[in-house]
């Protein structure tokens, strides 16, 4: 596949010579690729190319742009399909570490978000990652940790020259009012004991012509938001390194140095919303977060309530 990456031809005689196979083998390669949602181009007389934006995801090129402090990856892997990232995580966790162990795939077909919510993405367009991390004693604190995670992803998107990004309690990306990304953090362990973490992330890149009909919210994705789509493999190098200082740094600093950040960034901050759980119903203002990252709702009466991740869905009018 990366043969016919870079935006030039490439005649299914020549390709075929330098595979060792018939043209004819090289026309059925194609049309499987085709099947698996990857844009191959075919003019005659010309021959076949990628779309000029698309660029395979690949261990060595996303290894390129990691920090130094990254160097505790301890597996790299990039499939070209998964039912889930994180859930490939969950899988090898069964029996060995997956700290420092990253999974990546070019198409999901049961992603996840919060809430038991599916994730669309168009395959080979967009950015699925999961990381694994272990503690061999459960952080104080951890409830603020998605949060930490997406301000995290927050600032890489922002160097990356993403303008008027925020965050939606609690680890949604939001971009000019439209859902840029989103993540899902899970925890596995005991309180008293050691935990697992696997932090999953979704961003939208470059969604194809027609995907807005699948996803029920606003949506917007990176090719809107800059002048041009950027490597997805230095995307995933600046995402996975942020995520390792974030894991190495938790367990000593908390959320401290994520915390005025999220006060920046939070989008819901002084908004009236609806926020729904179960058969529960709260309408009221946000008036920001507590140390353990439950959202703070005052309603008409000036009650004030605490929600937590994963009870419920927050809604503005």
């Amino acid at each position: 596949m990366l043969r016919l990456e870079g935006g030039r031809f490439h005649s299914g005689t020549t390709l075929g010579a330098e595979l060792g196979i018939t043209r004819a083998a090289v026309n059925k390669h194609v049309a499987a690729l085709r099947a698996e949602g990857i844009p191959v181009q075919s003019v005659p007389g010309k021959g076949y190319r990628l779309d000029p934006a698309i660029r395979f995801l690949d261990p060595q090129r996303i290894r390129a742009h990691l920090d130094p402090a990254a160097c505790s990856i301890t597996e790299l892997h990039v499939y070209r399909s998964l039912p889930s990232t994180s859930d490939y995580l969950h899988q090898a966790s069964a029996d060995r570490s997956i700290r420092g162990m990253v999974c990546l795939a070019e198409s999901q077909h049961a992603g996840r978000g919060r809430r038991g919510n599916n994730w669309v993405a168009t395959p080979y367009r967009n950015l699925m990652l999961s990381l694994g991390w272990e503690y061999p004693q459960w952080p104080v604190g951890l409830t603020t940790f998605g949060l930490a995670a997406a301000v995290a992803v927050a600032r890489e998107l922002n160097a990356l020259g993403v303008e008027d990004i925020g965050v939606k309690w609690p680890n949604d990306l939001i971009w000019n009012g439209r859902k840029l990304g989103g993540m899902l953090i899970d925890v596995r362990g005991e309180t008293s004991g050691q935990c697992s973490i696997v932090i999953g992330v979704g961003v939208n890149v470059d969604m194809a012509p027609g995907e807005a009909e699948r996803i029920p919210q606003p949506w917007a994705d990176l090719s809107a938001a800059l002048d041009a789509v950027p490597d997805r493999n230095l995307l995933a190098g600046r995402l996975i390194s942020a995520f390792v200082e974030l894991c190495l740094r938790f367990p000593d600093s908390g959320f401290r140095p994520w915390a005025a950040d999220w006060e920046r960034l939070h989008v819901l901050t002084g908004r009236r919303v609806r926020v729904v759980g179960g058969q529960s119903e709260v309408v009221g203002t946000v008036r920001g977060i507590d140390e353990l990252g439950a959202l703070l709702v005052v309603d008409a009466q000036a009650h004030s309530h605490r929600f937590f991740n994963g009870e419920v869905s927050v809604r503005t009018p």
